[in-house]
């Protein structure tokens, strides 16, 4: 047990695991952040140092059925299997393991975090006993702003707010471009766009995919034509998990090689259908 109290990370609520887990349980991913707050918070009270190895693994001994326990702590049923899937807890016999746990919590990452509180109120002068020149708190502020306009403009980062307005009808116009350069250039697998512009409601959808830093559609369309022959449209593109999963190599599987082979994701049994695939029972055609 380490101290009354737990760090939460900024961001949390959109890290690509939180989406991924909200995405299989079918909640909502800022429930999901305050439910693993819950569990972590468990974990806090019931791991000491010596129970961390030297990657910075946690592990606590269970008599009980872990898989259960941890749903039963965050209420929510599936929640353990769902962050094994995502890597953020194992489920060994007879305990369960939290990887990089000593990354936030553990009463040694809690005295680190406290002492980096400390010297960030030194930097900017609110601590007790030191004063800063008025020169020493404009070069403070400065760095400070430099960092953070450069996590915001870094790839793969998670960013505070989404473009709305014109900065996003520009992006969405610009997604609209390059689908249409591909369907021009007869890629296979890209349907053809019949709108002019993104609908409210797709540009709703855009919104909230791009809190997401793994959510990146310039790198999914790269990958078009699809390895299996999927086809998809600009809708079935957009929502859902499609761009990730595009990512992630779910589609990088060959349909001539028949189901159960190698390289075949198709499942036992299963005869890969283009035509049948192409419609997306979760997205609709636009």
């Amino acid at each position: 047990m380490a101290g009354d109290w737990l760090k939460w990370t900024k961001g949390l609520s959109r890290k690509p695991e939180v989406f991924r887990l909200a995405n299989k349980l079918g909640i909502d991913r800022h429930e999901v952040a305050g439910r693993l707050m819950t569990l972590w918070e468990w974990a806090d009270d019931n791991i000491n140092d010596d129970q961390i190895d030297e990657s910075g693994t946690a592990s606590v001994t269970i008599e009980a059925d872990q898989t259960k326990l941890v749903d039963d702590i965050v209420g929510v049923a599936g929640f353990a299997d769902a962050m094994s899937a995502v890597g953020w807890i194992t489920i060994r016999n007879g305990s369960l393991a939290f990887p990089n746990f000593a990354r936030h919590n553990g009463e040694t990452s809690k005295q680190r975090a406290l002492a980096n509180d400390r010297k960030k109120r030194q930097r900017e002068g609110h601590d007790d006993g030191v004063t800063m020149s008025r020169k020493q708190r404009d070069k403070s502020v400065t760095r400070e702003e430099k960092n953070r306009v450069s996590k915001n403009t870094n790839a793969g980062e998670a960013i505070e707010k989404p473009p709305d307005g014109a900065a996003l009808e520009n992006l969405a116009n610009e997604i609209i471009a390059e689908w249409r350069k591909l369907e021009q250039s007869g890629v296979p697998g890209v349907l053809k766009f019949n709108a002019v512009y993104f609908s409210e409601r797709q540009k709703q959808i855009l919104q909230q995919q791009l809190l997401d830093p793994a959510w990146d559609w310039r790198k999914a369309m790269a990958k078009f034509p699809l390895k299996c022959g999927l086809e998809s449209t600009l809708g079935q593109f957009l929502e859902g998990d499609r761009v990730r999963e595009i990512i992630d190599g779910r589609y990088d599987w060959e349909k001539d090689r028949g189901p159960g082979k190698a390289g075949a994701n198709n499942g036992a049994g299963k005869v890969f259908n283009p035509k049948a695939t192409a419609s997306d029972p979760n997205a609709g055609r636009f």
